[in-house]
């Protein structure tokens, strides 16, 4: 049980750690964002992903019709 309050002890955060320079700088500018290429639609979309947001709900969209 001790070893356990221990560790919680060691992860709470402390009030000094909320200091804004102590926190991990964020992109700021939407031009360094990534994109990738949706290989559906060919719209701009997570470059992690394979499809936007758009074709993973509502399947591809045929553009040959």
């Amino acid at each position: 049980m001790n070893q356990i309050k221990d560790l919680l002890k060691q992860n709470e955060v402390k009030e000094t750690n909320l200091n804004p320079s102590n926190i991990p700088k964020m992109i700021n500018s939407i031009s360094e964002l990534e994109y990738g290429e949706c290989c559906f639609c060919k719209e701009e979309c997570n470059p992690h992903s394979q499809a936007c947001g758009r074709c993973m709900r509502n399947g591809p969209i045929n553009f040959d019709s």
